[in-house]
């Protein structure tokens, strides 16, 4: 699939993670509409993702498989241990290390996002799925299971990185997939600005704003 190909209007446009760049990209595009469950994680793992997908959420930052890694600016890192999934942004630094206070709130606002990520899957007829970072097998895995959640019309772009300061579309063959290679900054969590505009462009939804949606960490 080309990225010409991709550059239509969705009925919703939905991240799946990767880091933080997707949904802040889409954001920048007007693209985002509601606050998803794997809006703000760092999460390399493609086949872990599709462990999450396959099991509806099911065990996705339970307490019992979290590990406190370490401070990183205003929060600590907390790690699940099954999907290998970060959080940077949930537990504060004044927690001194014990998120038990925290964690209730941050649960269940988790699975409020999953429950409505795949009330979208069901509703929308056209969708488009952002994702960073992904091998062949993974993605070809990944979009076996996505076709098992939902009978709409999915088209999922893959986001890998690059240190050629280009873009270049990969013949991956793969029904229904664009997979794309940008450069990135490696000094820029929000990607480069100049090869989203390329990659978003012509993207629209005509998804409504959701009243669950929150612009920065929400």
């Amino acid at each position: 699939m080309n990225l010409s190909d991709i550059q239509r209007k969705y009925d919703t446009v939905i991240s799946l993670g990767g880091s933080c760049q997707v949904t802040y990209q889409m954001a920048r595009h007007n693209l985002r509409t509601f606050s998803g469950p794997l809006d703000w994680f760092v999460f390399y793992s493609a086949s872990c993702l599709s462990k999450v997908l396959n099991s509806g959420f099911q065990g996705f930052m339970d307490y019992q498989n979290l590990e406190v890694i370490g401070p990183c600016e205003a929060n600590y890192i907390i790690k699940d241990s099954v999907f290998d999934c970060y959080s940077y942004h949930d537990f504060p630094l004044c927690c001194n290390g014990d998120i038990s206070s925290y964690y209730p709130e941050f649960k269940e606002k988790i699975d409020r996002r999953a429950q409505r990520f795949q009330q979208k899957l069901q509703v929308k007829k056209s969708i488009l799925l952002i994702r960073l970072h992904g091998r062949f097998d993974d993605i070809r895995d990944l979009k076996t299971i996505i076709g098992g959640l939902t009978k709409s019309d999915v088209t999922l772009l893959l986001v890998n990185h690059s240190t050629v300061p280009t873009i270049t579309e990969m013949d991956w063959n793969l029904p229904n997939v664009c997979s794309v290679e940008i450069y990135n900054s490696p000094n820029s969590w929000s990607g480069c600005d100049q090869f989203w505009d390329v990659l978003l462009n012509g993207v629209k939804t005509v998804d409504n704003l959701d009243s669950d949606y929150n612009v920065f960490y929400g």
